[in-house]
């Protein structure tokens, strides 16, 4: 994915670094982008749906004092974090539309 005001490719790093992969700032000239995917919405339910999931496995565990299932399922939380963050930029480079974003009050007076 290239940013449309700058042409700088814009890498796997520099999104990691936004908050969303939904929103980005170029590295090079920091434009700002709303990034439209197909699907954004079952893509976002199912993120939350399996990190309940996870995040509920370690609840019960903890509850039943079985900190090493604990432990195995903080580890398994970190990696699904981990191939998601990889396969949403997959994904949003393949797929992604940028849009420029409107600049607000506050970055038109600095």
């Amino acid at each position: 994915m290239k940013c449309s005001a700058c042409s700088t490719k814009i890498t796997f790093w520099a999104t990691l670094k936004e908050p969303t992969p939904f929103r980005l700032t170029c590295p090079h000239c920091k434009a700002k982008f709303k990034v439209s995917t197909p699907y954004v919405r079952w893509i976002f339910f199912g993120v939350i749906l399996v990190f309940s999931a996870i995040a509920f496995a370690i609840y019960q565990s903890i509850q039943m004092a079985n900190l090493i299932a604990a432990a195995l399922f903080s580890l398994l939380l970190v990696l699904v974090w981990v191939a998601l963050e990889i396969w949403t930029h997959a994904y949003v480079s393949k797929h992604g539309i940028l849009s420029p974003t409107p600049k607000t009050r506050n970055s038109q007076n600095s």
